[in-house]
């Protein structure tokens, strides 16, 4: 192998190097994203349950799904995801689609408005955290 291959070769194993580097940094960075939405929804979620009259938030149970940049010019991303509640005397859990809208305020993310749909009943809001 002449010393031009070597160069070439090694040249080639660094490039891949950093573009692996910089997919594990952008996969991790994603993950804390979802996290810190998640735990922000989570306590919306925990807050506005509170005035509902016959369900109940089942604490922990949102999961994000998504999370992309905004389209609505009034929010930096938007979130899409699903939680858990129950109805009634608790005995049905149902599961409640809903997409979240942040900003970015100071450098920390805020969950600005939360919305959902309950597909059994048809019924949609939103909350403000």
């Amino acid at each position: 192998m002449n010393n031009k291959s070597k160069k070439m070769k090694k040249l080639i194993l660094l490039t891949f190097c950093a573009l692996m580097s910089i997919s594990s940094s952008f996969a991790q960075s994603e993950a804390e994203l979802k996290r810190e939405i998640r735990n922000q929804v989570n306590s919306g979620f925990n807050s506005w349950s509170k005035q509902w009259s016959w369900d109940k938030y089942i604490d922990g149970s949102t999961a994000v799904e998504t999370v992309g940049t905004s389209n609505d010019s009034n929010y930096s991303y938007v979130a899409v995801g699903k939680c858990t509640f129950s109805r009634g005397m608790r005995s049905v859990r149902l599961s409640l689609p809903f997409v979240a809208y942040i900003n970015v305020i100071r450098g920390s993310l805020v969950v600005e408005k939360i919305c959902y749909r309950d597909n059994s009943t048809g019924d949609s809001d939103c909350y403000n955290p």
